[in-house]
């Protein structure tokens, strides 16, 4: 079980992409004696309790939580309180202070730190018995062991999941779309920081994405959950102009550093029907 807890008007991504990453290898896939499956649960309503409860309902094998400043706290408590399983964390907010959350929770067995896709498919290979815990990228274990952080997922290798989430999630109402991954500037406060190199989804995936979600009547805004979306101005226009030329009346949200702002785009930003 790969859990997100934010809001139950969208979905986590992490825990979505981890899971379209690993089910596309088929020894995983016959390997594993159970499904792999996401769950929801909002940060603004009863996190601890309708977590624990909905967790233990469903007796996993493995729980993993995707942990940022906004739910920490609440995760540390549902660890807490679940069953027998094994437990990992990761996400940004964690990556360098891995072994002081194992110190400080006694039921997490592993920390993953830095991008997930990669290290969590070698964890399970490990828990398949097919590799070695220390050649697990990433990973910080309850005994100590901490091994460095593997390369970055190859981000065209990660299959398309949108479908899926329409599919299981009815009720959205937003919904983050990630197209790039990294930032060149080094602000201290900010968990996109940690990595400066840019790399970006094949732009022609962003637009079938973005078919997807804006074929999708429930949804009123997009979330661009990039570090700053006009990095390459070219790109990111023939991203907006894809969604103009549908005809959607979607919101668009996005981040931007200001000195990438011109003419040009700051026209084609006004065309957008709401942002």
């Amino acid at each position: 079980m790969l859990v997100g807890m934010y809001d139950k008007t969208t979905v986590s991504l992490a825990p979505q992409v981890l899971r379209s990453y690993v089910n596309q290898f088929e020894h995983i896939r016959n390997g594993l004696d159970s499904e792999i499956i996401t769950k929801e649960f909002s940060i603004f309503d009863d996190p601890v309790n309708s977590a624990v409860r909905e967790i233990n309902q469903e007796s996993p094998d493995l729980v993993g939580f995707s942990t940022y400043i906004w739910n920490i706290r609440e995760i540390q408590e549902v660890v807490k309180q679940i069953g027998d399983t094994k437990i990992v964390l990761g996400g940004p907010q964690l990556t360098g202070i891995e072994k002081r959350i194992i110190d400080r929770n006694p039921k997490v067995d592993f920390v993953i730190s830095g991008e997930g896709e990669i290290a969590f498919k070698e964890l399970l290979e490990h828990f398949m018995g097919q590799r070695r815990i220390d050649q697990v990228s990433g990973i910080t274990a309850r005994d100590g062991l901490q091994t460095p952080i593997g390369k970055p997922v190859n981000l065209d290798e990660i299959p398309k999941f949108y479908d899926r989430i329409f599919q299981e999630n009815k009720d959205l109402s937003w919904i983050n779309l990630e197209t790039s991954r990294g930032c060149p500037f080094g602000c201290k406060f900010c968990t996109w920081g940690y990595d400066k190199k840019m790399r970006y989804f094949d732009v022609e995936r962003v637009k079938k994405d973005l078919d997807e979600i804006l074929e999708q009547d429930q949804i009123k805004s997009i979330y661009f959950c990039d570090s700053s979306l006009l990095l390459k101005k070219e790109r990111a226009r023939e991203i907006l102009k894809h969604i103009i030329k549908s005809g959607r009346k979607i919101s668009a949200r996005y981040e931007f550093d200001v000195e990438y702002l011109d003419d040009e785009t700051i026209e084609l930003l006004a065309e957008l029907p709401d942002h």
